[in-house]
């Protein structure tokens, strides 16, 4: 993905679990809108990411209806835009991945897809990231559907598949190989079962104090060693849990909570969304809060 600024930093607003949830849209699905418009407008970002349930479509009466308006809403938008799936975009009878991702090429700025992957339905792809000169790709972003919820009697979530892990390794491969890449990141929307280690390890602060919950698959499919062995391979980010935020270092991978952003999702947490600022090795992110923008 090239940047038009002359700076060498690359900015991700990351909006996750949205929960568009009424059609027409309610008081509180229209907030979120107005959030993202004006968080957005401000911050100026380089790429504006949505890590999954962007429609409460379990409980949703015309689910392909909220996701069409949201397609319309983000070619109101005047940046390019990636998004990946949660366990309630596809959670309905009449609604598949394939389905959303048809409607999304309708996006006037979807970002450009490399390296995709389709495995049961979920897409994996790669975004790239060129430096300032817009010569050499400097970093990647690794976007992984992480499923939704399974009918296995081993795990309520889905995990991420062998064949995603195996896409993976091949792909960074090919990358280091090829490439002059410096870093990469990978975003998902189910958090992997190393998002608990991490917390009861290093116990970051959080949004909400008190009992944490990380709802991650009970099967580990061993996709955060994947990452932790891949040389260039910083950090990875998730959503799903919407009273968690934190952000720490666990075996030298930063292990990363998206902000909820829907204001009709279920939370103890202050709306907004994560600024992810990517600069040549470096990382920094902040949160940002919703009502600091209208």
């Amino acid at each position: 993905m090239h940047s038009e600024k002359n700076s060498s930093s690359f900015r991700i607003l990351q909006f996750t679990d949205l929960h568009l949830r009424t059609w027409p849209l309610d008081e509180a699905d229209q907030q979120t809108l107005q959030m993202i418009q004006a968080m957005s407008k401000k911050e100026q970002p380089d790429l504006i990411l949505f890590t999954g349930d962007i429609v409460w479509s379990t409980i949703a009466d015309a689910p392909l209806a909220i996701f069409q308006e949201f397609i319309d809403f983000c070619n109101t938008l005047e940046f390019p835009i990636a998004l990946t799936y949660g366990n309630h975009d596809s959670n309905h009878p009449a609604i598949t991945r394939g389905m959303l991702r048809q409607k999304e090429t309708d996006i006037k700025s979807l970002a450009e897809k490399k390296c995709s992957l389709i495995a049961n339905d979920r897409e994996s792809y790669v975004l790239e990231i060129y430096n300032s000169n817009q010569l050499k790709i400097e970093q990647l972003l690794f976007i992984i559907d992480s499923g939704e919820y399974t009918d296995s009697p081993y795990s309520r979530y889905d995990w991420i598949l062998p064949e995603q892990i195996e896409w993976f390794k091949t792909t960074a491969r090919y990358y280091h190989k090829h490439s002059a890449v410096k870093s990469a990141y990978s975003f998902l929307h189910i958090p992997l079962q190393e998002f608990m280690e991490a917390y009861q390890v290093n116990r970051p602060i959080n949004s909400v104090v008190g009992e944490l919950r990380v709802d991650s698959p009970e099967i580990n499919t061993g996709f955060f060693a994947a990452l932790l062995f891949d040389p260039i391979t910083k950090g990875v980010f998730a959503g799903h849990n919407h009273d968690n935020n934190f952000q720490t270092n666990y075996l030298g991978l930063e292990v990363v909570f998206g902000q909820v952003s829907g204001y009709g999702a279920i939370s103890q947490n202050r709306r907004g969304a994560r600024l992810i600022i990517l600069e040549e090795q470096q990382l920094q992110t902040s949160i940002l809060y919703g009502e600091n923008y209208f």
